[in-house]
């Protein structure tokens, strides 16, 4: 019985483990390590966050959550069909995009969150993964309104 304890104690720690670890190393992207431009966050600039349209309702809940709780710059929430209105077609103030990708990696299912500069079309992609959607997308957040910040003087 103490061994089944133990055990259960363990795979808990580690599963608590890596869901922290995920927030951690996802808040740590830079520019850097090529995951966040370097020219992100100036004023006047409004993030778009593409809303995810597949049936993933609770990752919409999750990407609104914690733009709320971590990223405190302006952000409109879009579908891509929406970004075929002319009003987003304003590459100044709606340069930066945040996405992201779910991809099968042979076990299970990971995601990758980047961010498309719309004027030059490049991408800037977290260089972790994980099948922990919220946690992934919390951390980067953090490191984007850190850069946010830097990029405005602390404002």
């Amino acid at each position: 019985m103490k061994t089944v304890v133990y055990i259960c104690f363990l795979v808990s720690l580690f599963g608590l483990t890596s869901c922290g670890l995920v927030v951690k190393v996802a808040s740590n992207s830079s520019v850097e390590n090529e995951a966040i431009p370097p020219d992100f966050g100036k004023k006047g600039e409004i993030l778009l966050c593409t809303l995810d349209l597949n049936e993933k309702k609770r990752n919409n809940l999750l990407l609104k959550k914690y733009v709320e709780e971590e990223y405190h710059g302006p952000v409109e929430f879009v579908s891509l069909s929406d970004l075929t209105n002319s009003k987003y077609r304003n590459k100044g103030k709606y340069r930066y995009r945040l996405f992201a990708r779910e991809f099968h990696n042979g076990s299970a299912y990971s995601t990758k969150v980047s961010v498309i500069d719309q004027r030059t079309s490049s991408t800037y992609t977290c260089r972790v993964t994980s099948s922990f959607y919220g946690k992934l997308m919390k951390g980067y957040l953090r490191a984007l309104e850190k850069k946010r910040l830097e990029e405005q003087g602390g404002n």
